[in-house]
């Protein structure tokens, strides 16, 4: 609760498979899109998105996670996830049920736990 104090809000956006063309209502988190640690000067540190994940519009300079790691030479969008065990959850409006989404299946034992905690 300290790192996600605002867990039980929701944030508008882009669904986060770019091939729907749609809006959503993501779960306001803190590490799920970019969940990995990374290693610097040889000491473990977690990565977080930044405010700017959670808003379309993106300002010259900025970046949505904390260490900026490009992922397959891709930055984290707004309102993306990172390759790995990264994921998103998100309710869907059309469908009326919240969904999670990944872009590979590495993420979904993680996925599958935090479901089952709504």
């Amino acid at each position: 609760m300290i790192a996600d104090p605002d867990v039980n809000l929701l944030v508008m956006g882009a669904h986060p498979d770019p091939k729907q063309k749609r809006d959503v209502f993501h779960w306001f988190e803190m590490r799920d899109a970019v969940q990995l640690s990374h290693s610097i000067d040889g000491v473990a540190v977690s990565n977080f998105v930044l405010p700017l994940y959670s808003r379309e519009a993106t300002r010259p300079g900025g970046r949505n996670d904390f260490l900026a790691v490009a992922k397959g030479r891709r930055w984290l969008r707004s309102f993306g996830v990172n390759p790995g065990a990264a994921y998103i959850g998100f309710y869907d409006p059309v469908l009326g049920e919240h969904k999670t989404y990944e872009l590979d299946g590495d993420a979904t034992p993680r996925a599958g736990v935090r479901s089952s905690w709504r």
